[in-house]
């Protein structure tokens, strides 16, 4: 549906209208070693930022499910790492078609 990239703590996709996602695939910039430790995903729902998921470690690819939701707004959002983190991609999909 979406994908951005991104250097810092937070990276958002804004999509044109709401629509259903289920999954996220998140991939780090690794050239200079694996700096992210914990993450969540979040979409924007109802006007308030929710967590849908979260995990520990990104690395070189990682795909994330969660619950169905709704919504034109979604993050991704560094809790922990080493260095300031590098996106090399934050992609969203609807796979329940």
């Amino acid at each position: 549906l979406a994908i951005t990239k991104n250097s810092g703590v937070e990276t958002e996709i804004k999509l044109s209208k709401p629509t259903w996602i289920d999954r996220a695939i998140s991939m780090e910039a690794i050239e200079e070693g694996e700096r992210i430790y914990e993450y969540q995903i979040e979409a924007l729902i109802n006007g308030k930022w929710t967590k849908v998921c979260q995990g520990t470690a990104i690395g070189h690819k990682k795909i994330d499910r969660f619950k169905p939701v709704f919504t034109d707004q979604v993050r991704l959002k560094v809790t922990a790492s080493v260095e300031e983190p590098r996106i090399r991609s934050f992609s969203i999909y609807n796979t329940a078609k």
